[in-house]
């Protein structure tokens, strides 16, 4: 009897170490796309007044995922879960992105702020 409740239990933790891994998505299920988080941060020399490369991160649920997106004032589109756009380090600059699924289905807007030359997030979390 210990043997069989041993199993069941690591046959739990199996199943939810694979739900964890493929997710279930954050939307509960309803099968459709949405974004849920996008990260940012400077790199190279980023100085107020001269254009910077940021890397942009996004994430989201879904699968067969296509992304749009872009951030305003700066050169580059939001086409992939990581890119690179080039932005002028003189004021805060919004961006906007979207996922479609394989379906044709479209995610909500998610808008986010990248502030010059400082890496971020939204929803926030504190970066290390």
């Amino acid at each position: 009897m210990r043997y069989l409740v041993g199993f069941v239990v690591v046959l739990a933790l199996v199943n939810l170490a694979a739900l964890t891994l493929v997710g279930c998505g954050e939307d509960g299920g309803s099968g459709v796309p949405k974004v849920t988080r996008v990260s940012w941060a400077p790199f190279g020399l980023c100085e107020q007044g001269w254009a910077s490369p940021y890397a942009i991160n996004v994430n989201a649920t879904g699968s067969d995922l296509t992304y749009n997106g872009s951030v305003g004032g700066c050169t580059g589109e939001i086409d992939a879960f990581t890119v690179t756009v080039f932005c002028p380090n003189v004021a805060a600059h919004d961006g906007v992105v979207t996922v479609t699924d394989g379906n044709g289905v479209e995610s909500e807007p998610f808008e986010f702020r990248i502030l010059v030359c400082e890496s971020g997030s939204e929803p926030f979390e504190v970066q290390p």
